[in-house]
């Protein structure tokens, strides 16, 4: 996932008799350890086939951006936090640092079109989700711990 890979097949001995729920159960163990995977996939789906204990699992997975889009906020990301971040910095000061970064540098999609870190680095523009993404991957980088929070307003 990491690498946004669309599909993919393993090869699967043991017992399938709840096949479908640990695969579930694996796939939200994966997602719950990473906010910026989790939020950064878009859906996932799976079939098998073969014999009872020995079958063929086939992945394909969506994401909001490619693995090249990726290595572009990465690199990005490492050259901003160059430019505006030391260590000799408190959290504050790199919190703060990275807030204002952000707020300066992307501005809100009124068109609800960008969804992602890529968006808001490349074309200086995205919707909430991109901006979470954004200072998630920010932050951490720099060494904070966050996490990221989804909720609704106004039934959206």
């Amino acid at each position: 996932m990491y690498n946004r890979v669309t599909s993919f097949s393993v090869d699967y001995m043991g017992d399938t008799s709840d096949l479908k729920s640990s695969i579930t159960d694996i796939v939200d163990d994966i997602l719950s350890q990473d906010d910026y995977l989790k939020y950064s996939y878009t859906g996932y789906g799976f079939s098998y086939n073969g014999y009872e204990d020995d079958v063929t699992i086939n992945f394909s997975f969506e994401y909001l951006t490619t693995k090249a889009e990726e290595d572009f906020v990465d690199s990005k990301v490492s050259s901003i936090l160059g430019e505006i971040i030391s260590s000799s910095m408190s959290d504050d000061q790199k919190e703060k640092r990275i807030h204002d970064y952000i707020v300066k540098n992307v501005q809100y999609d009124t068109s609800y079109e960008r969804y992602s870190a890529y968006n808001a680095l490349s074309e200086g523009k995205t919707v909430c989700q991109g901006y979470a993404l954004l200072a998630y991957k920010m932050l951490t980088d720099a060494g904070i711990e966050s996490r990221i929070i989804s909720g609704k307003a106004n039934n959206g």
